[in-house]
């Protein structure tokens, strides 16, 4: 069961569809996760522009005269020195009065330097030990002499938030998936359940004289419904042609073939075999008619109480030399109700679909018990294989192996006792526990 489940979600269109989309969306959060690795350096960038507009703030006052030493106050996390030629600090923020000339590194953050302004990135200086991302610029002061400025502040803000940020991504993407996946998953299973419905509605369907319920909205649905039920009125159209056709061919040879019989049986010069043909097409108009009056669902009329052993000893008795042959020992009495034309055809195909493969006896038992009247046939022919045991009841079968249609038959024999069983409320199948041969068993409900 389990297995079989899992066949019929791995060929769904419904998991095809949600797994299409949690893809789609595990494609676009990886590239987000992708682009997120270059938060911080888009940070860091606003940080050095920053800086450049601080540092240009601080050159106009050199370069007007008005910065003095130690005037400037810079907050906590940001600071600035003017170190001369000499290497004294010249000026600087307050937050960094008195400490000891900034010496920028040698090597610069790559991409983050221009012809005149030169970005570095510093851990250890003594304001903390924060990473600090530093710009120095070569300055003139108002005296004419040179300088060079440098302007830091703290990276670690753009660090800590670049961090938070996939953090934040790493927990919140496969929530992401999961709720997309549930939510398309639901949207999917309910615009597929109409055609669900469907679909179970044209399984369910006996014959193609049923119709499939239309959907009162007018969509896709509405219109694969009303499709559906054109298709099943044409098959209806076609069967029934077909039915009629077989029905009026059947009956219209029917004269013909009981004329030329009693012609045959009343000539001495009549060859035995050329009557033997003859009964045998007659044997297969009778079978195609009332094959065809089952198609046209003609039920039996189940009112009249029928002997079922009576026709079991009356059927035997009109088969001839084989009547030897055939055991009834086992055939007690069993009364159901009936049509007894139908009967007998069915005791008659099982009969002689036994005796046609016996290769020595025909066993016939009959018992009433439990409500049901159980009539077996068997013989010790080559019996039917496990696969054909199904089979065997289809229209015109043709079995693999000995139990074949060329030992007489055509293949109508067994579907027509299967078509009166069912008529009759009753079944009948291939006894599995039955090895010598084959073992053909009718259950009918009694009579009582």
């Amino acid at each position: 069961m389990k297995a079989r489940w899992a066949r019929r979600a791995a060929s769904s269109v419904r998991l095809r569809v949600t797994a299409a989309a949690a893809v789609a969306v595990v494609v676009v959060l990886v590239g987000v996760g992708v682009s997120l690795v270059a938060v911080e350096d888009v940070l860091i960038d606003n940080l050095d522009h920053t800086l450049r507009l601080r540092a240009d703030q601080i050159e106009v006052q050199l370069d007007s005269g008005s910065l003095s030493p130690g005037a400037n106050r810079d907050g906590e996390v940001g600071w600035f020195q003017v170190v001369g030629d000499g290497g004294s600090v010249l000026s600087s923020s307050a937050n960094v009065a008195g400490d000891a000339a900034f010496v920028p590194p040698e090597r610069t953050a790559a991409g983050g330097s221009t012809s005149r302004d030169v970005f570095g990135s510093v851990r250890g200086f003594p304001l903390d030990d924060d990473v600090f991302r530093v710009l120095t610029r070569a300055v003139v002061l108002a005296d004419g002499t040179t300088a060079r400025l440098h302007v830091g502040a703290s990276a670690d803000p753009a660090a800590e938030a670049a961090t938070a940020v996939r953090e934040r991504w790493v927990r919140t993407a496969p929530v992401v998936v999961v709720a997309l996946a549930v939510v398309v998953w639901v949207l999917v299973g309910r615009t597929l359940r109409p055609i669900e419905r469907l679909r179970r509605d044209v399984e369910d369907l006996a014959d193609p004289r049923g119709r499939v319920a239309v959907p009162t909205s007018r969509d896709e649905v509405y219109r694969l419904a009303r499709t559906l039920n054109r298709l099943l009125e044409r098959l209806e159209t076609g069967a029934a042609r077909r039915r009629g056709f077989v029905a009026d061919a059947s009956h219209e040879l029917r004269g013909p073939l009981a004329r030329l019989r009693a012609e045959l049986d009343a000539s001495d010069a009549s060859p035995p075999e050329v009557i033997e043909e003859v009964e045998h097409l007659r044997r297969l108009v009778d079978d195609l008619l009332d094959l065809a009056r089952f198609d046209d669902g003609s039920a039996p009329r189940l009112e009249t109480p029928v002997d079922l052993d009576d026709i079991v000893f009356e059927v035997v008795a009109r088969r001839g030399s084989v009547k030897d042959r055939i055991d009834t020992s086992n055939v007690s009495a069993g009364q159901v109700r009936g049509d007894r034309r139908q009967l007998e055809r069915l005791v008659a195909n099982l009969v002689e679909n036994a005796a046609r493969h016996a290769r020595s006896r025909v066993g016939v038992s009959l018992r009433e018990e439990g409500g049901s009247v159980e009539l077996a046939v068997s013989d010790d022919g080559p019996g039917i294989a496990p696969a054909d045991r199904t089979r065997v009841f289809e229209r015109f079968a043709r079995l693999d192996g000995a139990r074949s249609a060329d030992s007489g038959g055509v293949g109508l024999g067994l579907a027509i006792v299967w078509e009166v069983a069912h008529g009759h409320g009753g079944t009948v199948e291939v006894d599995p526990d039955h090895t010598e041969g084959a073992r053909l068993v009718v259950r009918l409900p009694a009579a009582g």
